[in-house]
């Protein structure tokens, strides 16, 4: 068997593309559905996997390669992490949001030049205010 061809690793480019799998398909697939969402059970579980094939690069063949692959990996597992169990947690719940065809709460907000604005003064006109559940 030609020796080139042994001293090949593989695990130090799969690790870090399984891991970059794993996190790009929560932001783009994963968040549509509130079970994969919420727990990001099977996202996690990619970058954990993508993980512990870079770390096998290193085991099998300790060079620079392998290490960059590996700190890729653990890199992007740690960006998938901290978005699903720390930022996560710091949005505010939705349990006071008004309901739909409920009277909209006062609400007094500066507008684009900084004057503010209260929904009173448009009291008997037709107004459209969307509420955004989300965090900035």
């Amino acid at each position: 068997m030609n020796n080139s061809r042994q001293r090949r690793n593989h695990s130090a480019w799969i690790g870090p593309v399984i891991s970059l799998i794993g996190l790009v398909t929560y932001f783009a697939w994963a968040v549509r559905y509130p079970s994969l969402r919420d727990s990001a059970w099977l996202n996690l579980t990619l970058v954990v996997l993508g993980c512990a094939i870079a770390v096998r690069a290193v085991v099998k063949r300790s060079n620079w390669k392998s290490w960059i692959g590996a700190l890729v990996s653990a890199g992007l597992a740690f960006l998938l992490f901290s978005y699903v169990f720390v930022y996560s947690s710091q949005i505010p719940s939705a349990e006071n949001a008004p309901a739909v065809g409920m009277p909209a709460p006062p609400i007094d907000l500066p507008d684009h030049s900084g004057q503010m604005v209260s929904l009173g003064d448009y009291l008997g006109r037709r107004v459209v205010v969307v509420f955004y559940r989300g965090f900035w």
